[in-house]
């Protein structure tokens, strides 16, 4: 099991395998692995074969179902493996652990160049399939409006609460840098305009697990961010893990990347402002570190999509 748990977590730890052990009383447990920080649910692995979510909140009950209606439409229309959730009742999920290790830029950049080239081959097509699921569908299976939705006004609050919120812990070159990002927006009212479409939301690295040795990607893992929303969000969550050079290589199996990239450079830019923000109100530390370590190498809005051949 992990330790370093507090006695409340360890209480909670045993509460959900009362829980588990009673809807599923033929399931033998061997092995538990439980992790409690993250920020919507409490997860327990068990014998490294079956993954448990618990919601940790009321409201959480609902992003439940939200997530497992986008998961189910995405596996109709993708080419990589999506978790087969089971739900029991509004209490918790149940899904087999998909086999691989997380995709962080490190192990990815360790791989050999058409490696690096199939998997991005893989989440082009991925999101090529997700992006142009017809609308129908998408209502028919009652996706909601993604988390990562932004409309043109609240893009214009969210650089107002930066400034009023975190500008005083900031250096005068970071308030420059949030200045020159906004000025793009502010500039030109039409620069967030895009058709929306079913997206995935949060394309991060421990959301994608893949195969080292084999060089190719194993299954993407978390629909929490899913719905309807601008496709470059997807694209952004990329840019800032892995970089240009990674997204750059999805234009191959994207037709039209270079008409969305410079949205996605913007909203990648805006990412650790929106997490910070979250910090800052909640008192939360762990929200101020979610990018920590992240390298991905952004161009300057307006430089043309790089070509890799």
């Amino acid at each position: 099991m992990y330790r370093h748990l507090s006695k409340d977590s360890i209480e909670l730890e045993y509460k959900h395998l009362e829980e588990i052990a009673k809807a599923y009383p033929e399931l033998t447990i061997d092995t538990v692995k439980y992790k409690d920080d993250g920020l919507v649910y409490d997860i327990i692995s068990i014998n490294n074969e079956w993954i448990f979510r618990f919601p940790k909140y009321d409201w959480a009950v609902e992003d439940m179902f939200n997530e497992s209606a986008c998961l189910n439409l995405a596996a109709r229309y993708t080419n990589i493996p999506l978790p087969a959730w089971e739900m029991y009742k509004k209490s918790f999920i149940r899904y087999k652990k998909i086999a691989g290790a997380v995709m962080t830029p490190h192990e990815y950049n360790k791989l050999e160049t058409h490696q690096q080239e199939h998997i991005a081959g893989q989440l082009g097509l991925f999101l090529q399939n997700m992006h142009t699921v017809p609308r129908k569908e998408i209502n028919l299976a009652n996706i909601p409006e993604s988390l990562t939705a932004h409309s043109y006004d609240e893009w214009l609050k969210l650089y107002d609460d930066v400034q009023q919120e975190l500008f005083e812990f900031m250096t005068a070159s970071g308030r420059a840098a949030v200045d020159t990002l906004f000025r793009t927006i502010i500039g030109d009212n039409t620069f967030t305009e895009h058709k929306p479409a079913f997206i995935n939301g949060e394309l991060i690295d421990y959301h994608i697990i893949f195969d080292p040795e084999g060089g190719k990607i194993n299954g993407i893992i978390d629909f929490g961010s899913g719905g309807i929303g601008d496709p470059a969000a997807d694209f952004a969550s990329l840019l800032l893990q892995y970089g240009e050079l990674f997204v750059s290589r999805m234009a191959a199996y994207y037709p039209r990347l270079d008409k969305l990239i410079d949205r996605a450079r913007f909203i990648a830019a805006t990412y650790p402002l929106q997490w910070a923000l979250g910090g800052v109100r909640t008192g939360d530390y762990s929200w101020l570190m979610v990018h920590l370590g992240k390298t991905g190498n952004i161009f300057p809005i307006g430089t043309p999509l790089a070509r890799t051949s």
